[in-house]
Order: structure tokens, then sequence, then C-alpha cells
């Protein structure tokens, strides 16, 4: 059955709009009113937001509902959505929302929810949530309480706790992007508490900018400022905070799978080694990880995937190309910060700091974002024949793969061969084949 309501990745769209207009915002914080009260007397939400515009104005629609049908409601503030999903279980909530839209800009929004657990909800829960939000049921009318809560210190000591050692930046120059968004004030405080030298840029939100020329989805001035600076690495995350991207001392991006390899060390020690990764990780990673013997595990693309195939096998590591990671052993939720404080426990400790973030040689890979007045081309059974072609003349050595984005109207295009010249071949190919549409 599909969604209707909920994407990949929670309820997101431009902020007014259906389903973000203010009676659909209404309607939904009825909805999970109802949907909370059948379950427990009194729910209590925890609520946080990032800096976009338009998230005040949305958590008052929502807590308004929430305390007029009897939900307790504790505002956290601007804070990223990881500590959202760690403070919902740290106070006992029995839901967390986080209201951003993650990666996409201003003018856009989302709500994400979360269990008692911080675990983002499944997939039946939210196929629940939408036949009542198109039903006719209203709850009863009840007295709800409001509080506020600061997030930093419980969030920051249990992200320091997961380390494996006492870690020490003395001695790191470390250029910092928090792309305007919800990581501005925690991340910086974090690092220079541990004596990293900070060059700051994207840390001045004003509702506005957020993810704008800043951050993870664009990390151009990032990897300027690492060589501008002669920083020894740079760190990016994205507007929420639950994605995190590295620049390495040259000013190179360096992207998730290189992560997830570097990560992989911790898995040296796990019975099941076995790393969790989408359809669009490299097949670089995946030769890597073979060589060290761990098995790369791949799903469709979203994090939500990811973490139920970590979850349904009790595998500790996943994530995505985009840097997406989630470490289960620590948290349920893909999380910026927790992920980057663990990459930087492997590389004050590496001796061989040059070439710390080439884990492996990448095979080469295309990929393209496109608006297409008619994405439902990709379904047809003869876009899918041409697309087969493709797939055998590479004969092994590369794949391809084409999906619409479950976050905004675009659809996506991945490709990789070893051969770079049939590569660009069969790229040129698809996008003849999309153009005509």
């Amino acid at each position: 059955m599909s969604k209707k309501l909920f994407g990949t990745d929670g309820i997101r769209g431009e902020y007014g709009v259906y389903p973000l207009d203010s009676e659909s915002i209404q309607n939904f914080g009825k909805t999970i009113a109802f949907w909370l009260n059948e379950q427990t007397h009194q729910p209590t939400i925890a609520i946080g937001l990032d800096p976009r515009e338009s998230g005040p104005v949305i958590e008052k629609l929502l807590s308004e509902q929430f305390l007029k049908f009897g939900i307790n409601v504790i505002s956290l503030g601007i804070l990223p959505t990881p500590a959202l999903s760690f403070m919902t279980k740290h106070l006992k909530a029995d839901l967390g929302i986080m209201i951003s839209a993650s990666h996409n800009p201003y003018q856009d929004n989302g709500i994400k929810l979360f269990k008692s657990n911080g675990a983002k909800l499944s997939d039946e829960e939210e196929h629940k949530i939408e036949e009542l939000f198109f039903s006719s049921d209203v709850p009863e009318e009840s007295k709800g309480e409001s509080s506020t809560f600061s997030f930093a210190q419980s969030y920051g000591q249990f992200l320091l706790e997961t380390l494996p050692f006492p870690l020490d930046l003395s001695g790191l120059k470390i250029a910092l992007d928090c792309a305007h968004g919800a990581t501005h004030e925690i991340a910086p405080e974090i690092f220079e508490k541990l004596g990293a030298e900070l060059v700051k840029i994207g840390v001045n939100p004003d509702g506005l900018n957020i993810n704008q020329e800043r951050g993870s989805v664009s990390p151009e001035a990032l990897c300027e400022t690492v060589k501008e600076h002669n920083c020894h690495l740079g760190i990016a995350f994205d507007g929420d905070g639950d994605r995190v991207l590295f620049v390495d001392s040259s000013g190179e991006l360096v992207n998730g799978d290189q992560l997830m390899a570097i990560l992989s060390s911790e898995l040296k020690n796990d019975a099941k080694k076995n790393l969790v990764a989408t359809v669009m990780s490299n097949l670089g990673l995946e030769k890597y990880l073979t060589q060290h013997d761990i098995n790369l595990v791949r799903t469709k693309v979203g994090d939500r995937y990811v973490y139920q195939a970590m979850i349904e096998n009790g595998y500790p590591l996943g994530g995505e190309q985009s840097g997406h990671i989630i470490m289960l052993n620590y948290s349920p939720t893909g999380d910026g910060l927790l992920a980057a404080l663990h990459i930087l426990s492997c590389y004050v400790k590496d001796d061989h700091r040059d070439s710390f973030f080439q884990k492996f040689k990448p095979v080469p890979q295309e990929l393209r974002s496109l608006r297409l007045k008619d994405s439902s081309i990709i379904e047809t059974e003869s876009f899918k024949n041409e697309i087969k072609k493709i797939q055998d003349s590479m004969k092994g050595v590369g794949r391809v793969f084409i999906r619409k984005s479950g976050t905004e109207e675009l659809v996506r295009i991945m490709i990789e061969c070893e051969d770079k010249f049939l590569l660009e071949k069969e790229l040129q190919h698809i996008l003849s084949l999309v153009s005509n549409s």
C-alpha cells in the first residue's frame, strides 16, 4: 500500500502548501493526539526544530492541538534531529517530533516522528496515522501541560561517553560548516571543548539561509576554507545534523562511503561482520570490505531501510553515501555529530593521516538529479528494457540505478563502471532517453 502523506523521511514539502498548510498541520496534530491517546493515558511529546523561519509557526500549530487534546508537550527548541531522537528516549516521552526539512532549502519544511526508543516510525505505524488523518475521527478534548528543556548538556555527555577513549583534538585545525542549521551551537561547543582550533562557517542562521551554499549538500565553501586556512580537515553537517561529510587536508571531499570504510574498523571484534548500505554505495566500498572479511548488505535508498535491515539482523553499522551514518550500538538514527566524533577518534591515532580518508579507490561513478515534466517514463516497460540492455552491456563491471526521489520532485540516476568510456557512453544514452519524456 502506497502512502499518501508520508515520504521516505516523514512529511516534507513547501511550507504553506499541502500537506504543510495551516489546516493540514492542525489536522495532523489532532490526528497524532487521537493516535497517542488510544495507546496511553496523558502521553508526552518532545518537540524540536531546525532554524528555518517556518519552524516556530509549525510548532505552535501542532502544540496547540496537542495541549487541547490532553497531550503534554516538552519544547526542546533548536537542536539536531539525532539529538531529538536521543532526548525523546532520555525524557521518557511517548513520541518525538522534529520539525525540519533536513537538507532542503528554507522554503521547505517537514515533520519527522520518533518512537519512545528514539527510532523512526515503521511503515505500518505511518499507515495507521494516515488512515486516521483522512478519517473523521476526533479525540476527546482534555488539557495538556507545556514545558521547556535544554538538551545540550545531556546530549553532549551522551556523545562523549560513546567514544572508546577520551578524545583530545589539541593541535588540530578543523574547518567546520554547520549549514546555518541545527548544529550551529552544539558542534562548535563540543569540538572546542575537546581542544580543536576551529575555522567556522555556516554558523549564523537567520531562518532563510539554512543549507544555502553551505553544509554537506553544498560543500564547495568548506573545501575552499580548508585550503585557504591550511586546516588538517573539514567537517560539514546538513541542516538538521543527521548527515556528515569530511574534507581532507588537500580540500577534497570525503563522502559517506569512505567514512563507513573507516568506521568498519569498529566491526573487527563483532560476531556479525556486516555493514549495511544502500544500492547507491560505490563498488569500491564493496571490494574494500570484502578484502577485510566484511560483508556489504545493500538496501533500498533511505535511512529507514538501512535501519530496518540493521535492526532485523543485529548489524551495528550502516549508512548512506550522502553521509547519513547509523551506529546502532549507540543510536537508532543517523547522527552526524556521533559519526564525526568516532571518525576523529580513528584519525588521531592513525600514523598515516595523509591517506587516512582514502581507504579505497572508488569505481568511477556519476550521479544526476533531474526534474522531468513526466517522471512516469522510468516506470514504462520500454524504458526498463533499455536500462536492462545498459546493465547487460556492463558485463559485471558496473551498475545503473534509477529512482524517483522520496523527498523532492526529482528523478535520481546513478551509474558506475570501471570502464570510464563505457560509463560516459551509457550515461549519455540514459539522459537521451529521459530528455525525450
